[in-house]
């Protein structure tokens, strides 16, 4: 609203003084106190616009350029939650924070996208995003709804719009940078809470979701296994631990096929968060007093890692752990204003503390709702509906690659 008030402000001033030149044209005669209310115009149409823009300029909130937390105002994803009384369950929007949900980090919008719900606490299957760029939270999608919904009872895979049916999402979204695309492999649908095997991915330049239909895939609703996937951006793969079963999976979008890679023990605990190193080729998930790691490719070793000085870490239920690709290190969130920097060659954390943090978790997890920019160097994270997002910039004194 306030750049069409400028430009409706400046574009008055311009039909004014081009008004006044064309009218100028035909007085041959026009005076010198014509000629200066011209320039006179001109000069108000330039000031005008450099002051306009200027206090336009001052109201944009920026991620300041010092280490440290940072609260953006007005960002809480409750101003963005519709009122549908067909979708509120049992807790409404508030369950797109509070139930095991997580998230994915748009890299080429730089935006933190949040999707959850489901079971009998939500079952608005709309997407959240908080925007970087102008510092904003907005609802990137409308929910089914009505009689959209009207097969809900049936517990289904999606409702009658073709839409995803809400659930939770736990360590199951992922952005597929090679592709621009969306990936979602969650659990718990509404109403019933059953688990589901079916990959969704979602088009955010269309704004459209598609059914995958791989026949060979993990089988959470057989065994129960919550989604625990990561991202590998060098080769453009989507990593899953199925712990319930033991077994270690990749999925190839272009194919639509899972492949089972093998039989390992790890990551075999419920509410853990998983992340990828392109560049090392580990796999790691931590939370729930457990933290391994398993390589990616040859024979897929596993380690159950030792996490020196990672206990707040790695006893958080799904706490927030990405990679950051400056430091060549995992960053981790437990709540609070303490993260843990993981370095894989020594096995151990970092602990930095920033004033002004989040405050306390999710008791239900924060999985993917902490995410890494790396164009913008800075984490950030969405922790309750009725809370301002947050962003972390570390400090210069963490060591970067050479």
């Amino acid at each position: 609203m306030h750049e069409f008030r400028r430009e409706a402000t400046v574009n008055f001033y311009t039909v004014l003084l081009f008004s006044l030149l064309l009218s100028g044209i035909t007085r041959s005669s026009s005076s010198e106190a014509y000629a200066g209310y011209c320039s006179a115009a001109a000069s108000h149409l330039i000031s005008h616009a450099d002051s306009s823009m200027v206090r336009e300029e001052a109201r944009m909130e920026r991620i300041p350029s010092a280490p440290g937390w940072f609260e953006i105002p007005n960002s809480q994803l409750a101003a963005s939650c519709p009122e549908i009384a067909s979708i509120h369950g049992v807790e409404g929007c508030q369950a797109v924070m509070a139930d095991w949900s997580g998230g994915l980090a748009d890299l080429k919008r730089n935006r933190l996208v949040i999707w959850g719900g489901g079971h009998n606490g939500y079952y608005g299957n709309e997407l959240y995003a908080l925007d970087l760029n102008p510092l904003k939270m907005q609802r990137l999608t409308e929910p089914s709804s009505d009689s959209d919904i009207s097969n809900l009872a049936s517990c289904p895979e999606a409702y009658l719009d073709g839409k995803p049916n809400a659930r939770h999402t736990y360590s199951g979204l992922q952005y597929l940078a090679g592709r621009d695309l969306y990936f979602a492999f969650g659990a718990a649908l509404s109403p019933c809470g059953n688990f589901t095997n079916v990959v969704w991915i979602f088009d955010p330049t269309a704004s459209t979701w598609v059914r995958k239909n791989s026949k060979g895939h993990p089988n959470p609703a057989q065994n129960g296994s919550v989604p625990l996937t990561a991202y590998d951006s060098t080769g453009d793969a989507v990593y899953a631990m199925e712990g319930n079963a033991g077994a270690f999976w990749k999925y190839d979008l272009g194919a639509d096929n899972w492949a089972h890679l093998a039989d390992v023990s790890a990551c075999a605990r419920l509410n853990m968060t998983s992340a990828i190193d392109p560049k090392r080729k580990i796999y790691l998930c931590v939370g729930n007093n457990s933290f391994n790691q398993i390589r990616i490719g040859g024979r897929y070793a596993t380690k159950n890692l030792k996490g020196t000085n990672c206990s707040g870490l790695v006893a958080a239920s799904g706490p927030g752990f990405d990679f950051d690709s400056s430091t060549g290190r995992f960053v981790g969130w437990a709540g609070g204003n303490e993260v843990y920097i993981y370095d894989p060659e020594a096995d151990s954390c970092t602990r930095e503390s920033y004033a002004g943090g989040p405050g306390p978790a999710q008791k239900n997890g924060t999985y993917g709702r902490f995410r890494y920019f790396p164009a913008l160097d800075v984490f950030a994270i969405v922790n309750d509906w009725k809370e301002n997002a947050f962003t972390l910039r570390l400090s210069s004194d963490v060591p970067r690659p050479k």
